[in-house]
């Protein structure tokens, strides 16, 4: 794949995941460990499981999640950092888990390039390169060509990361429950006070 083309293979691993993730909320571990793709995760990383999980012992310094830039994509990255809340907490804890931040559309000119998360963004970069900007819309991880995956992913000198905190100070009054639960009222109370505010993939 492309995302695996634009790593450093001499430092940087990578784990295709097909599909949505399990929602892992209110779910015993022992179950959760009977999806293939979960198991496979937590052997990966080394360090044990749920309330043995060490991060003292993870073979990776940093788990970096990355999906499509869409609402598709931010629904994956939402099931995938509730798997590190319920199978490897620690490692949120200790500040190793972070969600990476891939164009939704690319902006150029000759050679210079401008990678946008969002309409606005795009409609900045218009306007600064001026007349002639080609714009595309980035269709995926797997369709994004290895060098912006590269420039915005993979190298650490140029890519944009959301660290990623189990901060109830800034949670608004939302919990686990309202994105991932039962509580479809809640759930319905927040997706009303998104009404109008810019789409942002920087909200997780």
């Amino acid at each position: 794949s492309a995302l695996k083309a634009a790593r450093d293979a001499k430092f940087q691993a990578i784990f295709p995941i097909r599909g949505k993730i399990l929602n892992t909320y209110n779910m015993a571990v022992s179950k959760a460990l009977q999806n293939k793709e979960i198991s496979d995760i937590m052997t990966i990383l080394g360090a044990g499981i749920g309330k043995e999980f060490n991060v003292d012992t993870m073979r990776y310094d940093r788990i970096i999640l990355a999906a499509d830039a869409d609402f598709d994509g931010f629904h994956i990255c939402s099931l995938l950092i509730l798997l590190m809340n319920t199978l490897c907490k620690g490692a949120i804890e200790a500040g190793k888990v972070f969600v990476a931040q891939p164009p939704l559309f690319i902006v150029t000119k000759g050679k210079e390039k401008i990678y946008c998360l969002n309409d606005a963004e795009r409609d900045r970069a218009i306007k600064k390169i001026g007349s002639g900007a080609k714009v595309s819309r980035e269709k995926g991880l797997g369709e994004t060509d290895s060098e912006s995956l590269n420039d915005t992913i993979m190298n650490p000198e140029t890519r944009i990361l959301i660290q990623v905190k189990n901060d109830v100070n800034t949670a608004r009054g939302y919990s686990w429950e309202t994105f991932f639960g039962k509580d479809t009222e809640s759930r319905k109370e927040w997706l009303s006070s998104l009404e109008g505010l810019e789409h942002d993939n920087a909200a997780f």
